[in-house]
Formats: structure tokens, sequence, C-alpha cells
């Protein structure tokens, strides 16, 4: 219960602190609204929370209990792979970012 509290308050912090982030930095190049920022934000970032039910789940089936050790099964080529895809999603996100901020400034 208290993970999920406190994974509610630390997404609500950096939807408001990355989209304040966000903000000031698009402002630089002729800006967008502090909501504009946000929403790009949060729709930018669902191929990450989007990996935490495709990757994780496949990773805890292959290493069990080993994912939340140090050292263990869950190290070598197969660990290196699970990084590979994760940072594919983070890429995809990041592309999806840039992809949302060039929109914004079409119109």
């Amino acid at each position: 219960m208290v993970a999920f509290i406190g994974g509610g308050i630390y997404g609500a912090a950096v939807y408001y602190a990355g989209g304040l982030i966000l903000h000031w930095a698009t402002r630089l190049v002729g800006g967008t609204t502090f909501r504009q920022a946000r929403h790009v934000l949060a729709f930018a970032s669902a191929p990450i929370a989007l990996s935490l039910f495709v990757v994780w789940p496949v990773r805890l089936a292959v290493y069990g209990e080993d994912v939340f050790r140090s050292g263990g099964s869950d190290r070598g080529a197969g660990d290196v792979a699970f990084h590979v895809v994760e940072l594919a999603f983070v890429a995809w996100a990041v592309g999806l970012l840039v992809f949302g901020v060039r929109e914004l400034y079409r119109r």
C-alpha cells in the first residue's frame, strides 16, 4: 500500500516538475504553455509505462527474485539484453517527446 501511495506522489512530482522543466526549455525557442508541456511529457512517457508491463514480467519469469538482489543469476548477456530492450523503450519515449514538441510549434 505504501508503494502505491509513494509511486503516485512520485509520479505527480515528476509530472509537474518535468512539465515545468520542459516548459522552461521550450520558452527559449518560442514557448508553450505549462499545460501543453505537461501533456506532451505525459503522452511521451507512455512507452516507459508500457515497458513495465512488457519487459518486467518476462524478466521476473526468467530470473525470479534474483532481479531484486545484487549478484545472482541475473548477470551476463541476458541482463544486457533486458537493458537494451528497456533502452529501446526510453528511446521511443524521447522520440515521442521530440515529435510532440515539434508538433506544438507546427501550428
